[in-house]
């Protein structure tokens, strides 16, 4: 709660009568003595009141108030933040990996194909329910995982609001400190942070069906990515040991927990081969996913330096019982990426969220907090930059991968995919002959067999295939597949960039002639 402390008004009017202010009116006085009390930090927060109030004070009396270099400051900011935003939007993905999602997932949800009956990736069901009913609701050609994005960072803030904290603050501080973890991305976590926030404030409630509900919201978090139990684990161990009828409230979560897992898998009971292939495929290419020695180092190197950027953060005192919630949360989010073993930034949204709900809980304003910030602003600023710029250079990469002459060529044509990106099959909207469409995913299943696999697959003769640009020539394990494509197929052409591929096309098969 906003408190003014005035120092008794009525003495104040009387001053003001004595020396002849008889032009100032109540209000104006009103007004200048909340000035004063904002300069001389008179400002009182109640926590019985959701700290956004105390924040909104501050800004409005602020900037009436404020030089013109902070409002040249907020107009430059608000430019930088609007062309960050913008990159993002004039691009059909920023982060690969959501295109394979929403591969598996339209199927799954306009088809009933359940993974991986189409396209493999190691990810659990949930997942892909999601991206294939956002982009079946919304299926734009430019900005749709970013839009997505926005979306949960919006539920969040919602949620945020529900709790007692502000919604702007909450939305803002996702946006712009998220920025060097890809947050507009739009990649997995952006899917089940909202769960994870919804099972958190479940665990404050004393209401046995908010325990419950908590539970299956954890569940379904987890079928959503794996990683979502590690994060979760300390949470809700911290909600248990520091709540009464810990016993009771355990069994409550752990049947609502079993049930948010069970309830995605349901469909599986009407196709157990489609289940027995599920599992399988998801442990062997799990038990083939760990990184290597030098790939942990790097992530206990990157995870460490981004956790003391907002460790000021967390180590604030804050007379909130929420807080040390909060920490847990943050605790268990490092604890999932160390776990995962890979230095990918975006993992760190697990931390990071927890974070900026932790900033909620402080009055804006209060005394050591911008300091705190600095560390976590200036990755901030870094993040900004950097994936502006790396939009627009994607977007300059994208460009010269001719999707519509490869659409055109192939049509609906089935099309084996040796060893190149996925990215190409997504944006063309080609039908792939395999399930394996992710460079690294045949490698990793098959190890020194992957050159079998290859080979089998082109004894079937598929009229189109789409390699790698670096496959051919090679006098590697992969020999023998560069001397069956050069008997049988013809190089149509070769595409360039980061996402670059060349096309084959069957020797008797003529197809599209202009080309």
């Amino acid at each position: 709660m906003c408190e003014k402390r005035h120092g008794g008004g009525g003495r104040d009017e009387g001053a003001a009568e004595k020396a002849g202010w008889h032009d100032i009116s109540r209000k104006s006085l009103r007004y200048h003595d909340a000035m004063a009390a904002v300069r001389k930090k008179q400002l009182v927060f109640d926590e019985t009141f959701p700290s956004r109030y105390v924040g909104e004070m501050r800004l409005r009396v602020h900037f009436r108030d404020g030089p013109m270099w902070r409002w040249c400051a907020v107009a430059f900011g608000a430019a930088v933040l609007l062309a960050y935003v913008i990159s993002y939007l004039r691009l059909p993905f920023a982060d690969q990996d959501t295109l394979l999602y929403t591969m598996i997932g339209q199927p799954l949800v306009t088809q009933g194909v359940l993974p991986y009956g189409a396209v493999f990736d190691h990810k659990p069901i949930g997942l892909y329910a999601i991206y294939g009913a956002w982009n079946v609701l919304l299926p734009l050609p430019l900005g749709t995982y970013t839009l997505f994005a926005l979306a949960a960072v919006t539920i969040m803030a919602a949620l945020a609001r529900g709790w007692g904290l502000d919604f702007g603050r909450t939305w803002l501080g996702l946006v712009v400190l998220g920025a060097p973890f890809g947050v507009l991305s739009g990649n997995a976590e952006l899917a089940y942070l909202p769960l994870m926030f919804a099972c958190v404030i479940c665990l404050t409630q004393e209401n046995g069906r908010m325990v419950l509900l908590g539970g299956f919201l954890a569940g379904l978090a987890v079928e959503v990515n794996y990683l979502a139990a590690p994060a979760l684990l300390l949470p809700i161990v911290y909600a248990l040991v520091t709540c009464g009828q810990r016993f009771r409230r355990g069994g409550i979560l752990l049947l609502g927990g079993v049930a948010g897992l069970g309830v995605p898998l349901l469909p599986y009971l009407f196709d157990l081969h489609a289940a027995r292939d599920y599992f399988d495929l998801q442990h062997r290419y799990l038990h083939h996913y760990g990184a290597s020695s030098g790939a942990r180092l790097k992530t206990v190197c990157w995870f460490a330096l981004w956790m003391g950027c907002v460790s000021p953060v967390l180590m604030q005192r804050v007379g909130d019982r929420r807080a040390g919630l909060l920490r847990a949360w943050a605790a268990g989010g490092i604890v999932a990426c160390l776990a995962s073993g890979y230095p990918f930034a975006h993992y760190f949204l697990l931390v990071l969220a927890p974070v900026v709900l932790m900033m909620g809980l402080s009055p804006a304003g209060q005394g050591g907090t911008r300091w705190r910030l600095l560390p976590l602003g200036v990755l901030s600023v870094i993040g900004l930059y950097h994936d502006t710029h790396h939009n627009v250079v994607l977007a300059r990469q994208l460009a010269k991968l001719d999707i519509a002459a490869l659409h055109e060529a192939i049509g609906n044509e089935p099309v084996l995919d040796i060893e190149a990106s996925h990215v190409p099959f997504a944006l063309a909207h080609l039908r792939s002959q395999g399930r394996f469409l992710f460079p690294e995913h045949v490698r990793r299943l098959y190890g020194t067999g992957a050159a079998a696999y290859y080979s089998h697959e082109l004894d079937h003769a598929p009229r189109f295939v789409i390699a790698g640009r670096t496959l051919c020539p090679s006098s590697g394990d992969m020999a023998d597949i560069c001397r069956k494509l050069a008997d049988r197929y013809v190089a149509l052409w070769d595409a360039p960039g980061v996402y670059g591929y060349r096309v084959y096309r069957r020797r008797d098969f003529q197809g599209n002639q202009d080309l």
